[in-house]
C-alpha cells in the first residue's frame, strides 16, 4: 500500500496504491508557477525595464506580475484509510478506480503529485509537474528571452 520513493528524510514522496473512495473533483484556477513574492519580483523587473525603455519587455513583466492563474482540477479522495489531496492537470479519474500515487505526507493527510491507472496507463500530473518548478521557470525564460 505505502512505498518510499525517495528515501530522504525531508519531503520523501510516497507510493500509495489502492481503489479510490470518496472521490471529489473541482475545476478551479490558482497560480501553479509564480509565488506571490515571484511576483512582487516581476513587478520590480516591469518597473526596472521601463525605466531602462524595454517597453516590451515590461509590458510582459507586469503582466506576469498581475496573475499568472490558470485552471486545473482539485481533487480529494481516500485510499484505504488515507485522505489525499491535491491538484492534477485534468483528471480522468473517477470513484473505484484502481490507483498509484505519487504524495508526500503532510501532517494526517497526503499532498498529490501524480496519479496513474496502471489498467490502461493514464497518468495525471501536478499542473507543471513535467520539469520541475525551477526548471520549468527556466525553459519559460530562455524562450522568452529568445523570442524577444
Amino acid at each position: 500500500m505505502e512505498n518510499y520513493i525517495n528515501h530522504s528524510e525531508d519531503n520523501a514522496l510516497l507510493r500509495l496504491t489502492g481503489k479510490i473512495r470518496s472521490y471529489k473533483q473541482e475545476r478551479l484556477a490558482a497560480s501553479f508557477i509564480f509565488t506571490d513574492s515571484d511576483q512582487t519580483k516581476m513587478g520590480v523587473l516591469a518597473v526596472a525595464s521601463a525605466a531602462a525603455g524595454l517597453p516590451g519587455q515590461a509590458a510582459i513583466l507586469s503582466n506576469y506580475a498581475a496573475a499568472l492563474e490558470e485552471e486545473a482540477d482539485y481533487v480529494q479522495f481516500n485510499l484505504g484509510d488515507k485522505t489525499v489531496k491535491g491538484w492534477l492537470w485534468r483528471s480522468p479519474f473517477g470513484e473505484g478506480d484502481d490507483v498509484i500515487a505519487a504524495v508526500e505526507e503532510r501532517g494526517s493527510e497526503y499532498e498529490l503529485y501524480g496519479l496513474m491507472r496502471p489498467e490502461d496507463k493514464v497518468i495525471a500530473l501536478y499542473p507543471h509537474c513535467s520539469r520541475g518548478r525551477t526548471r520549468h521557470v527556466r525553459a519559460v525564460v530562455k524562450w522568452w528571452l529568445i523570442l524577444t
